[in-house]
């Protein structure tokens, strides 16, 4: 059986430090995927290869990321996982470093696309800012529901390209000044679009779970990290040294 690919992808920012519990749920996941019999690539620069090393989290390959100065970071902040997403083949994974594969996923290829699962923010769409130029598209709504992209593995080479190039083309040049919490426009353009595409041109799409908080084959941290209390970080981090042990002696 050919081997499944999962591209992982962070860019770190000079100055700024990751807490352990995300570094070792990272090399985590990366044990995990590794026991499952992907090839594995890490998508980063510098400053992330050196956490890598760190840790020893050690992939098939490393891939350096660039920053584009024509996109915001600061707003944009995952726009280096668009990036990754516009270059990989179809029919690779794309997995967030705050998830993991706890059973390899089955390839679907009579789905255009398989994506984690739907998010439903709790906030309302306030409003958005357009780059000069940014001819609004016509699937467009103003929404914010969309599919989580935590996992995602596109089948269609015509969706993937339709949805990168609407983003690079939302981003570029996007000097947002309306964004009461400062993550409207990201998670527009990375979830909702997607689903607001898909629902337009009827592209077939399946999740990987239902219901993350009752998934045995699916794990994702998603917000909860920003929201883990240091104790609690301290029971997490030994709890998944302890699930990396057994990994080693199986």
């Amino acid at each position: 059986m050919e081997k499944q690919v999962v591209n992982y992808t962070y860019y770190l920012k000079d100055g700024k430090v990751l807490p352990e519990f995300l570094n070792v749920l990272f090399k985590y996941s990366v044990e995990v995927s590794k026991k499952n019999n992907f090839i594995i690539n890490i998508h980063c620069n510098e400053n992330f290869k050196k956490v890598c090393e760190e840790y020893e989290i050690v992939p098939d390959n490393f891939y350096e990321l660039e920053e584009d100065l024509d996109i915001d970071g600061n707003i944009f902040w995952a726009y280096h996982k668009i990036k990754v997403y516009n270059k990989q083949p179809i029919g690779e994974w794309h997995l967030d470093t705050d998830a993991v594969f706890k059973k390899a996923p089955i390839l679907d290829k009579n789905y255009d696309m398989q994506v984690a699962y739907l998010d439903i923010p709790f906030d309302e769409l306030d409003e958005l800012d357009f780059p000069e130029g940014y001819i609004i598209p016509e699937f467009y709504k103003k929404d914010l529901k969309g599919y989580n992209m935590s996992a995602i593995c596109f089948h269609s080479q015509e969706l993937k390209d339709l949805y990168c190039q609407n983003a690079f083309n939302f981003m570029k040049g996007n000097k947002v000044i309306h964004d009461k919490y400062n993550w409207y426009h990201m998670v527009f353009i990375e979830q909702a679009s997607l689903k607001q595409i898909c629902e337009y041109y009827n592209y077939s799409y399946k999740f990987l779970v239902e219901d993350l908080s009752n998934s045995p084959d699916y794990y994702h941290m998603a917000s909860d990290k920003t929201r883990i209390v240091p104790s609690s970080q301290e029971i997490f981090v030994k709890e998944l040294k302890d699930e990396l042990q057994k990994l080693q002696i199986n």
